[in-house]
Formats: structure tokens, sequence, C-alpha cells
């Protein structure tokens, strides 16, 4: 990763730079980043689960399903999300 000397110019044409700034200046911004906060709140756990050494891929499945379970109820009913696992969750009609 490179860092800027606090000398250094920013080159403005810069397409990267471009699309950062008008990130940041849309109004919807904030929000998007409080909904990254709230979720990741939830993912936590999960995400230290993986960053053992030892293989947890057997445990992977089921742990997957647990935080999509987790994450569909927050803005989903209870009963459209039920007991459903895997390709039962792929397949809830979300627009009813």
């Amino acid at each position: 990763m490179l860092f800027l000397r606090s000398t250094e110019m920013i080159a403005w044409s810069d397409s990267k730079f471009r699309r950062i700034k008008e990130f940041l200046k849309d109004k919807a911004t904030l929000l998007y980043l409080h909904f990254a906060v709230y979720l990741a709140a939830s993912l936590i756990l999960f995400l230290k689960m993986f960053e053992r050494d030892e293989p947890l891929v057997h445990i992977m499945s089921d742990k997957v399903n647990e935080v999509t379970h987790t994450c569909l109820r927050m803005f989903l009913k209870v009963d459209m999300v039920g007991e459903k696992e895997r390709a039962d969750l792929v397949a809830i009609h979300y627009d009813k």
C-alpha cells in the first residue's frame, strides 16, 4: 500500500480519487456505512471463528446457515424464514 507524504499532492484527475470523493459527497454514504456496521456486529463471532489455524470446513455449512438466518430475520418476518435451510432460504420470495 502506498502512503502520501504530507508534502505530496494528490492527482485530482485520478479516477479512483474522483470515485472516492463522489462517494464521500453522496448523502447516502453515511446510511451505507451505518448499515455495514449494523450487519458487521452480527458477523463478528462468525468471522472470528474462522480466523483459526485449524481446518473448519466441516462446520462451515452449518455456521453459514446460522448467519444467513440471523441476517434474514433482521429484515423479514420470522415465519417467512422459519427453519428453512440452504436452498430453501434462497427460494424465499422477498417481494411478498
